[in-house]
């Protein structure tokens, strides 16, 4: 009855589960191109192109991992590394030969002493985000025909 159970019931989320995670990390690091793209000027059109999946997806598993050990220890070292994390999917995007872990080191060593700097920018965004509720609120009462 308990191999009946896992054959139908827990194989199969696990695997739906693990293609998710695969697809969220895909995700990430393809709006991190369009945006490095659309900074640089380059054409930000959708196309099929081949793809490195398996350095993106190892990548920011990595990165991932790593937040969630952090997160064990306290919530306080995650945050920073999360600032020292931050520019991982760049750093991949641009080379594509580098390894995870070499990544992760650049991105440690390019954020040093800039995590205060990065961490205010986007604290600065929270007064804007914390009024667009009420600005939505307002716009669609405006709009309302009787």
């Amino acid at each position: 009855m308990a191999f009946l159970f896992a054959l139908f019931f827990l194989i199969p989320i696990m695997l739906a589960f693990g293609g998710f995670i695969f697809s969220f990390f895909i995700l990430d690091f393809g709006i991190d191109g369009i945006f490095l793209d659309n900074l640089r000027g380059r054409d930000t059109t959708l196309k099929i192109r081949k793809i490195r999946s398996y350095s993106i997806c190892w990548a920011s598993f990595l990165r991932f991992f790593y937040l969630v050990l952090w997160a064990m220890l306290f919530f306080f070292p995650a945050l920073v590394k999360y600032y020292s994390y931050i520019f991982v999917p760049y750093i991949v995007r641009d080379n594509p030969g580098i390894g995870a872990d070499e990544a992760i080191n650049l991105s440690c060593a390019m954020m040093s002493g800039r995590k205060m700097e990065l961490f205010c920018l986007h604290l600065s965004f929270l007064n804007g985000l914390s009024w667009q509720p009420f600005r939505l609120a307002l716009d669609g009462c405006g709009s309302i025909r009787t």
